[in-house]
């Protein structure tokens, strides 16, 4: 996982139209202007998409990380 503070939040991260299969979702932390689009994962266990202290596209529905993922 890359750690990005809290004070420098990443600008822009844009993830359209990824497909296949995963172990794991996908965790954001301090990223903003997020696009997420068209995203087709299978396998995972537990939310496809977790977030805290994120705004963007395709958040809407994003579950709060899970506790073994904060710092």
């Amino acid at each position: 996982m890359v750690q990005i503070p809290d004070a420098r939040p990443l600008l822009g991260l844009v993830l359209e139209d990824i497909e296949g299969t995963c172990t794991n979702g996908i965790s954001l932390r301090n990223v903003h202007r997020v696009g997420l689009r068209g995203l087709r994962l299978a396998g995972h266990t537990g939310p496809l998409i977790s977030a805290e202290n994120s705004k963007g596209e395709g958040l809407e529905d994003a579950s709060p990380l899970p506790a073994d993922t904060k710092r």
